[in-house]
């Protein structure tokens, strides 16, 4: 890994993975992907793909997840 910032319009797409923490510069790793919610009751994916599908004309970029209706959130 370089340590080089990467602008975030030029990933076009990530995957998150259950069980697997993210690798940070600045501060502790935390989890890839944490399911939370009522419908975590009934599946938790093992992996959620993200697309990047471009600014929203805001400065915003929008991502679709696959499986679809799995959302993101911000971490803290």
């Amino acid at each position: 890994m370089s340590g080089a910032r990467v602008p975030l319009a030029s990933i076009k797409s990530i995957t998150l993975r259950a069980g697997r923490d993210t690798r940070a510069r600045r501060g502790a790793p935390i989890p890839q992907l944490q399911c939370i919610g009522k419908a975590c009751e009934v599946y938790q994916p093992d992996a959620v793909q993200c697309t990047n599908m471009g600014d929203d004309g805001t400065g915003n970029m929008q991502w679709k997840t696959f499986p679809e209706g799995f959302g993101l959130e911000k971490s803290t």
